[in-house]
């Protein structure tokens, strides 16, 4: 599986369509050894045997991929619940889970939108994979101006980057306007790195913010010529 982790996880007949069938029953043995089954369902338990329960270890790798990479909520959902109610008495045990009926309720909780958060968290992850445009997609639907600019310029810089040896006035264009928007949003490290290539400074204006970066020692900037 990839390592992208979402936010809600559905599990639909994990526990019915598996292979183990009643075999599950075995995780009331654990529960037995971890004091944490109930007297009323002592009855019910099944003694490890290793050929018996030989594919309990990769029934319980995707079973755990799913409960480790949800980032908010594993939803389950079966059409049967004897198969699924030895590790519902365990998670209940620890009250990790809530039955739930499945009605209209339900069906609107699991189509909750996201957070502002959520989409801010979201939309740097992309910015920090580069993948620029739908940072700036993502951000425009959170509403966070900030993160919108700050894409948008990354987006500008990464332009100018691939242009700049076959089309050098077009990329120093495209660095210019990343400049004036990095320093428009407080980054003054990437808007001096831009002013820097595109070599052009004021004594009053842009060229004090590559002197609070150390790219140049104060009073001693010039104005390039052309």
């Amino acid at each position: 599986m990839s390592s992208y982790s979402p936010m809600d996880v559905l599990l639909y007949d994990f526990f019915g369509t598996s292979p183990l069938k009643s075999r599950w029953r075995v995780i009331y043995e654990f529960m037995k050894d971890k004091d944490l089954l109930n007297s009323c369902i002592l009855g019910t338990c099944q003694s490890f045997d290793e050929e018996k329960h030989d594919i309990l270890c990769s029934e319980l790798k995707p079973l755990y991929v799913a409960v480790t990479r949800t980032r908010q909520r594993l939803w389950t959902c079966e059409s049967r619940n004897d198969m699924d109610k030895p590790f519902f008495d365990y998670w209940k045990r620890l009250c990790l889970v809530q039955a739930r009926v499945v009605d209209s309720n339900l069906a609107e909780a699991m189509q909750v939108a996201s957070t502002l958060e959520q989409g801010k968290a979201q939309g740097f992850k992309l910015l920090q994979e580069g993948n620029y445009p739908m940072a700036v997609l993502c951000f425009e639907r959170s509403g966070y101006i900030y993160g919108q600019k700050l894409a948008k310029a990354s987006s500008l810089k990464a332009d100018a980057d691939l242009k700049h040896t076959l089309s050098p006035q077009e990329a120093l264009g495209l660095r210019r306007q990343a400049a004036e928007i990095f320093e428009a949003i407080g980054e003054s490290q990437s808007a001096a790195e831009c002013y820097h290539i595109y070599d052009r400074y004021d004594i009053y204006g842009r060229a004090s913010v590559c002197s609070s970066w150390g790219l140049f020692p104060p009073g001693r900037f010039l104005r390039s010529r052309r």
